[in-house]
């Protein structure tokens, strides 16, 4: 299953965003940052994802708290793997890499009514 999962992630990645970070803003920038403030920026940023979630699809969001907050041994495996696809990804905005790999441990982020 994870060789599944990490053939598609480039198909998520693109499904996600076409272009590099139109603002200048990259995962390039967030990987210069000292390891505690990307730290602080995945963790705001996953809690909003897991907020949104929260209001639109509650399995989605029990996934994200799963994964991402079980345990502070949990955080960090998540924040390293969120490193190593933005070495991968580096010109691209954080915020869509970062959604990426969520996707790709709880399924899609697209909600609709």
């Amino acid at each position: 299953m994870r060789r599944i999962a990490a053939l598609a992630f480039p198909v998520v990645l693109s499904s996600i965003v076409t272009a590099t970070a139109d603002d200048g803003f990259t995962a390039a920038d967030v990987l210069a940052w000292e390891r505690k403030n990307q730290d602080a920026y995945f963790e705001t940023s996953i809690s909003m994802a897991a907020v949104i979630a929260s209001r639109n699809k509650s399995e989605t969001a029990a996934c994200i708290d799963q994964w991402y907050f079980a345990s502070k041994a949990a955080t960090d495996t998540q924040n390293d793997e969120i490193r190593i696809v933005m070495r991968q990804y580096a010109g691209n905005h954080p915020g869509i890499v970062i959604a990426a790999v969520i996707e790709r441990a709880c399924g899609s982020l697209s909600f609709s009514e």
